[in-house]
């Protein structure tokens, strides 16, 4: 393509190379424009699902806090259930 646009320009007046010249770059730009307009979608795109995501992060020390308040309560369960669980045994051999 590029060697018959050479041989087309060189055989052709000036006018004419720079209007065959212009259509290409204005067809060029406008597709240049579409790209871009394209990559900004795709980083808007990208940015609301950072947001997202960033929405339902919660930090390493926070994560730790609540897990370790839930092992504890679980803990201290057990040990009331086990207390119970003696009473009970205890009560039975007592009889």
């Amino acid at each position: 393509m590029e060697v018959l646009l050479l041989s087309v320009l060189k055989e052709s007046s000036w006018v004419i190379s720079f209007v065959i010249l212009g259509y290409f770059y204005f067809n060029l730009e406008k597709k240049v424009k579409n790209l871009e307009e394209k990559i900004d979608s795709i980083k808007e795109n990208i940015n609301e699902s950072i947001n997202v995501i960033n929405a339902y992060y919660i930090d390493r020390e926070t994560y730790f806090r609540d897990v370790s308040g839930w092992r504890q309560e679980l803990r201290e369960l057990r040990e009331e259930l086990n207390f119970f669980k003696s009473k009970f045994i205890d009560r039975g051999i007592n009889r």
